[in-house]
């Protein structure tokens, strides 16, 4: 198991770092009802749709929890997540440093843009707590994982 996963998103690369316990128990118990509706929406769709009729199938629940969702927890678990991720940065024939992308809950690049920020914890969500939501981490996974493309275990 490769410690630090990268992904790609929209030809940039960057690497997801470790999240501590408690970190990962705050989070995981935030997302618990988003994951869970998702996991329910999965079930009740045909196995035999394509993607975009299983995110058209799943959006309405989904959609009615985040909306549900006070900006402090949406905030804590974007934080929370960008907090570990680092983004590739190369300059001529060096070697590639990996940068932080937030520091103290704010972006440094301003390029990540809204949909990237969003991958990004989606990517941070799979490889950290996947153990914690199996099933439902693993049909949203294969659902939004057009434009990135993980390496390591989530992605297998």
């Amino acid at each position: 198991m490769n410690d630090y996963p990268e992904v790609e998103i929209d030809g940039t690369e960057y690497r997801i770092g470790q999240l501590d316990a408690m970190t990962q128990l705050h989070v995981a118990r935030r997302l618990a009802p988003f994951l869970s509706s998702l996991a329910a929406a999965a079930v009740q769709v045909d196995k035999g749709m394509s993607t975009e009729d299983w995110l058209r199938a799943a959006f309405g629940p989904v959609s009615d929890i985040l909306s549900a969702m006070p900006d402090e927890q949406v905030n804590y678990i974007l934080n929370a997540c960008l907090a570990v991720v680092s983004k590739k940065q190369q300059a001529g024939n060096s070697s590639p440093v990996w940068a932080p992308i937030q520091k103290n809950n704010r972006l440094l690049f301003q390029d990540i843009t809204s949909p990237t920020l969003l991958k990004l914890t989606i990517a941070v969500v799979r490889e950290r707590l996947g153990p914690f939501f199996g099933e439902a981490l693993a049909a949203f996974g294969s659902a939004s994982s057009s434009g990135t493309e993980a390496q390591g275990p989530a992605s297998s």
